[in-house]
């Protein structure tokens, strides 16, 4: 009897240590409200001009950008949330040096920011988004297929513009249908967080006027759109959804 209690205590620690340890070896926090790889499009210097491009939680829940403002809640299974971080670890992405990536074109957008969490340690890497390396890991991270994936949008999100003086060529003006204080309060020096009841309303009005614009193929340029409110023009619109929190 002594026998059985102890190899059942002996498997019992083993399997403990395969838990923490993870698939592949690589251990990370498995909670839903945990991200473990967040890639990030960072179009500015102002806090919110930022464009969430996958962001990948402990219990394999995912959320991807599928088009402007468009985007999909899927999943992935602990091995392939194993593999993926494990993936970035052995590239060496965990003993990057924050400090050279940003140095390199002080200023300059496009940036580029990736943030992998494992349990006993973390890191984070912004550098312009021509840099080879940073290319090579995006280039994995691009790769994921999540399952199951369907169309999200979120509850409340960060806004920001910038106020204009004059449209910029080839810009679609469009009328601002809701409260100017909105657009005044996300052209100031934070983000404003739209929340509450007409956060979704917003939310779609603005990602409809931004998929109304036809594409410019001839210069390869991002859709500009501007809203007029109260007698002022509103561009740099960024919104940016506010994740589960903790969020990132």
């Amino acid at each position: 009897m002594r026998k059985l209690v102890s190899a059942a205590a002996a498997l019992a620690v083993v399997i403990a240590m395969v838990a923490l340890a993870g698939c592949g070896g690589i251990s990370y926090n498995h909670s839903e409200r945990m991200p473990v790889l967040n890639y990030t499009a960072v179009q500015g210097a102002k806090t919110g001009e930022t464009q969430p491009m996958l962001i990948v939680y402990g219990d394999g829940t995912t959320y991807r950008l599928t088009g402007i403002m468009q985007y999909g809640k899927g999943s992935m299974t602990d091995a392939q949330v194993a593999d993926l971080l494990g993936w970035m670890k052995s590239q060496g992405f965990m003993s990057l040096d924050p400090a050279t990536f940003k140095a390199e074109k002080p200023g300059s957008y496009p940036r580029t920011r990736i943030v992998v969490s494992l349990s006993d340690k973390s890191n984070m890497i912004e550098g312009p988004a021509s840099d080879s390396k940073l290319r090579a890991y995006v280039k994995k991270i691009d790769s994921v297929t999540p399952s199951n994936e369907a169309k999200w949008q979120p509850s409340n999100f960060l806004l920001s513009a910038k106020v204009l003086a004059s449209a910029p060529q080839g810009a679609k003006v469009t009328a601002w249908p809701y409260d100017p204080a909105i657009l005044a309060e996300a052209a100031g020096a934070s983000p404003n967080a739209v929340t509450g009841q007409p956060a979704q309303q917003v939310w779609n009005t603005i990602a409809n006027d931004f998929n109304s614009i036809p594409p410019d193929y001839v210069n390869n340029t991002a859709p500009q759109l501007v809203y007029s409110a109260a007698g002022k023009l509103y561009g740099n619109i960024y919104a940016v959804p506010m994740f589960p929190m903790p969020g990132i």
